[in-house]
């Protein structure tokens, strides 16, 4: 849980899960979407998960390369699950109720989106990729974990896909935003694109949503250059959709969190609640 951003109380459509109910009931895709934190290229980080439990219920990852049984086996094991979480239900979701228009591919695109891109996904998806799915678990609290730092619930919707595509068929597709990105790029030959990139395809893809951007953007810090007067000032990697100071480290070593400018609609919510 994270004291630089409000936190939000656990959504009805999330404590009422039981594994029963997560197996016969509709699956709630809008309401997961609903205030979610996107993660593109999310690998098996569980660090969104102790940083915004609690400010955030829903947390969205999108990974090409992260098989189903890898992700099953570390969620099931005693050290490489959510610490201090137990397991509510998990179930797999057919990717036609995840994506009905289907799943966008990178040839649908603009190819203008791409005018900075060296690489194309499906030139990297070429030594035996996983087959796609998609995973739903609820995670509640363990009796005795401490409520300050953990949340009573949060959902974890894992779906294997390429994350640009995800956002589109998500978000895009159903008019909805998240209401934080978590921004990350691992390297070392781990992407086609490089996520934090405001000129690459990620950074294009979500700003051309029709609802604006999300609310927050959580990532790596970058510095303006030494000789100029606001040397060494926190900017974010997205400088022109995030601009100005962050609101403050996440955690040491240059993580930290951006709110994006005031908008009509933020005007809107703030003249209801009063």
């Amino acid at each position: 849980m994270n004291r630089l951003i409000e936190r939000l109380p656990a959504p009805d459509w999330l404590m009422r899960q039981t594994a029963r109910a997560m197996q016969d009931e509709p699956f709630p895709l809008l309401e997961i979407l609903k205030d979610s934190l996107y993660y593109a290229g999310a690998g098996m980080d569980g660090a969104p998960v102790k940083h915004f439990g609690g400010n955030i219920h829903s947390f969205v990852y999108t990974d090409y390369l992260v098989r189903k049984h890898n992700l099953l086996d570390k969620l099931s094991s005693r050290h490489g699950g959510f610490v201090g979480f137990s397991i509510v239900g998990i179930r797999e979701i057919p990717l036609q109720d995840v994506f009905p228009q289907g799943l966008c591919r990178t040839a649908d695109l603009d190819p203008r989106l791409f005018i900075n891109e060296r690489g194309h996904p499906d030139d990297f998806l070429h030594h035996d990729p996983p087959q796609p799915y998609a995973l739903w678990i609820v995670f509640e609290r363990q009796v005795g974990r401490d409520p300050e730092t953990r949340p009573a619930r949060f959902s974890l919707f894992h779906i294997c896909c390429e994350s640009i595509a995800g956002y589109i068929g998500l978000y895009t597709h159903n008019g909805i935003l998240p209401r934080m990105l978590y921004l990350i790029n691992h390297g070392y030959g781990g992407n086609w694109t490089d996520f934090e990139d405001e000129k690459r395809l990620y950074a294009r893809t979500v700003a051309s949503h029709p609802q604006g951007l999300p609310l927050y953007l959580a990532g790596r810090r970058n510095y303006v250059p030494l000789h100029q007067p606001e040397s060494r000032t926190a900017r974010s990697r997205w400088p022109h959709l995030y601009p100005g100071p962050p609101l403050g480290e996440v955690w040491p070593d240059g993580f930290e969190i951006w709110k994006r400018r005031p908008t009509a609609d933020d005007t809107n919510e703030k003249g209801d609640a009063s």
